[in-house]
């Protein structure tokens, strides 16, 4: 496959590498108020130089700058530390800087020199060693496997030191505890380069660029007056429902006995009632047994949207509700899944969805938006080690989930400028359409009903809702989309059946109609299957490993869990490989006309662009997003949008793709203006 080009490429397995590590203030914004010290190591040759009152980045640029002039003045060992640093930086040695968390440790010391070339350990373990393979069980924890400490306890590098700080102030100990990171670094960088084979590396490299233009987002701009009404609006709102809330469950007993020494005095006693209690209640115990000096009793409390137990019982006891799935240890489940076909039954059912909704939009994102720098900027960070299929994951706050409502109003462009949204048209059914074609396109017919659908630009759900056998049903369209999602997620008859709100007898025939028609499908789905199954990983289509080990495993839910998850990973996995790529392919594009980004979503980039270079900007994306190569021989297809907030640009991208697929189909050329 093709890889993008840098000079970051000019790397190879075999480069000698020099452990580089920073030691500063607490991160904030994506910048540090203090350096304190910097190490590095190169096989018999290391140095650290450190500040007890800390130095700016600023200050470290004027030192490297001068280190030369310096160390000729006054030939002493900081001045060469500082000397040699500068020059392993700035790559005029044969040896390339290694960072552990080069998203940190790059992008601080990017401030201070240019850095050309560099490894990220970080990223090396984790295109070695799938989060999987270490023990992850889900994206929330995959990142911790990956720091020095976990990587020490494998036997990769040296343990760290024991050191503890706040990192507020300088201590004694930080240049030994600084100096032993960097030495580990290197380790790390040299047993990890020594055991990885090219396709591993080719991977990696993707990352790495990928990488480089995640250190260099600019931070996205809020517009706090807006943010202020919608802030008061949902929280006036949550308040409703809570107040409703209440007035059907004002209190609840869950039936979880406890044990108690002391008898409750008269006034602390309740007397047993189905579940739902009085607010006047609260506090009080409901006697089970009493056994000498002994009490069992259960404990009324304030009911609480929030815990799942709670909800439980209150549909149990309010509704009439009957569970009828289970978490492992045994609780009802509450999920979204089971809550909204309950709420077309129940009230009760419909304001704990519509509480979580608010709720999560306050916590999440409302609250996260108001911790703004002095330009109203917010900077989530974009992790690259912190998913199982290689996605970008997004934290303080989580932009990878933001609603496509009015949220994503509040993200706007800066005074001058333009928002531009661009994302990759069904690039997962694209994956999937070229996997079946390249892969049993030879052995299957139907493995080219996708593909073909593609180059004739037809509408790919009607093409699916056909063979779903839904073509008579006016919600026939909309039931196919989902169903087909659902299906390369690993969702079956029950998944479906909750999803789109239709008996099991209807999801049966729907998956079994689909799997008739287009054998090539579920013949896909057990070729990837079977290779993760005689294979310690699968491969993505850019090379990226993907490890799901419980296929291995005797517990046959398990194995069935991850069945469902490595179909789904391949595409998903693709699918993040290529917004890489075009992460990279957009640098030219934007240094040409002053572009910056701002956000990775999954398969779509959202930039900032100046208002006079907008339409060529523009003009610029539109061959890197449609063309036959990044999938070979499938043209994959993005059209950017553009508006005064991200929401807006969203919007307006999707009204340009229709108006693009229009001019494809009718053999015109496309003409992007602006209004």
């Amino acid at each position: 496959m093709s890889q993008p080009f840098s000079r970051q490429n000019e790397l190879t397995q075999d480069a000698k590498v020099v452990g580089v590590d920073i030691e500063t203030t607490p991160i904030v914004n994506l910048r540090v108020e203090k350096i304190w010290s910097i190490s590095y190591h190169c096989d018999k040759t290391e140095g650290c130089v450190y500040w007890e009152q800390g130095i700016t980045t600023e200050q470290l640029s004027v030192l490297f700058k001068n280190a030369e002039y310096n160390y000729n003045l006054a030939k002493n060992r900081f001045n060469y530390d500082i000397l040699a640093l500068r020059s392993l930086l700035a790559g005029d040695t044969p040896a390339v800087p290694a960072f552990h968390n080069a998203q940190f440790d790059k992008r601080i010391l990017s401030e201070c020199l240019y850095i050309p070339k560099y490894f990220c350990t970080q990223q090396l373990a984790y295109c070695l060693c799938p989060p999987s393979m270490l023990g992850s069980t889900g994206d929330e924890d995959a990142l911790r496997f990956y720091s020095l400490a976990n990587l020490a306890k494998l036997g990769l590098c040296e343990a760290k030191i024991d050191f503890q700080s706040d990192w507020e102030s300088f201590s004694a100990n930080m240049p030994a505890y600084n100096l032993q990171d960097a030495r580990s670094c290197y380790q790390l960088a040299c047993s990890l380069l020594s055991g990885i084979d090219t396709e591993t590396f080719q991977a990696y490299v993707i990352d790495m660029c990928a990488m480089e233009m995640v250190i260099q987002f600019g931070g996205c701009t809020i517009d706090q007056d807006a943010l202020s009404e919608v802030f008061l609006e949902k929280e006036i709102e949550l308040k409703k429902i809570r107040d409703r809330l209440e007035e059907l469950v004002p209190a609840i007993c869950t039936n979880e006995v406890k044990l108690m020494t002391r008898h409750p005095k008269p006034h602390q006693r309740t007397t047993p009632k189905r579940g739902i209690y009085d607010a006047t209640d609260v506090g009080k115990y409901v006697i089970v047994r009493e056994k000498g000096f002994k009490v069992e009793a259960m404990k009324v409390e304030e009911f609480n949207p929030n815990s799942d137990n709670h909800v439980a019982c209150a549909l149990m006891y309010k509704c009439g509700w009957e569970p009828s799935t289970y978490t492992k240890r045994g609780k009802p489940k509450v999920d979204k899944a089971t809550l909204e076909p309950l709420a077309k039954q129940w009230e009760l059912a419909d304001l704990i969805l519509k509480h979580r909704k608010v709720e999560k939009l306050l916590s999440t994102y409302l609250r996260p938006y108001k911790e703004t720098d002095e330009w109203n900027k917010l900077y989530p960070s974009f992790p690259l080690c912190a998913t199982r299929t290689g996605r970008l994951a997004s934290r303080s706050p989580n932009f990878q989930n933001v609603p496509d409502d009015d949220t994503r109003k509040l993200i706007v462009a800066p005074e001058g400028w333009d928002v531009v949204c661009i994302d990759l048209s069904q690039i997962e059914l694209r994956i999937l359409a070229w996997d079946m074609y390249v892969i049993l396109g030879q052995v299957d017919k139907s493995a080219g009903y996708l593909w073909n659908a593609y180059h004739a630009i037809k509408d790919v759900h009607s093409e699916n809702q056909a063979m779903m056998g839904l073509a008579n049903r006016e919600d026939g369209r909309k039931l196919a989309k989902i169903g087909k999602f659902l299906y390369i997620y690993g969702g079956r008859e029950s998944r479906l059946s909750k999803s789109l709100g239709i008996s099991m007898n209807e999801a049966r025939s729907i998956i079994k109609n689909l799997e008739g028609n287009v054998p090539s499908l579920p013949a896909l789905r057990s070729y990837f299957i079977g290779l993760a199954k005689t294979n310690p990983f699968i491969r993505t289509l850019y090379n990226h490993k993907i490890a799901y080990p419980k296929l291995h495993g005797s517990n046959k839910y398990e194995v069935l869990e991850a069945e469902r998850q490595v179909f789904n990973a391949r595409i998903q996995g693709t699918q993040a490989d290529i917004i890489k790529i075009l992460m990279w392919q957009c640098r030219k594009p934007m240094q040409q006309y002053g572009a910056v980004m701002i956000a990775q979503v999954h398969d779509e980039l959202v930039f900032v662009c100046p208002k006079g270079t907008t339409k060529d900007f523009c003009l610029s994306l539109m061959p890197l997003f449609n063309n036959e190569t990044l999938l070979p021989g499938l043209p994959v297809m993005g059209v950017p949008g553009v508006g005064d907030n991200w929401y807006a640009a969203k919007r307006d991208g999707s009204k340009r793709e229709d108006a693009y697929k229009e001019a494809l189909k009718n053999q015109r050329q496309y003409e992007f203006e602006l209004t």
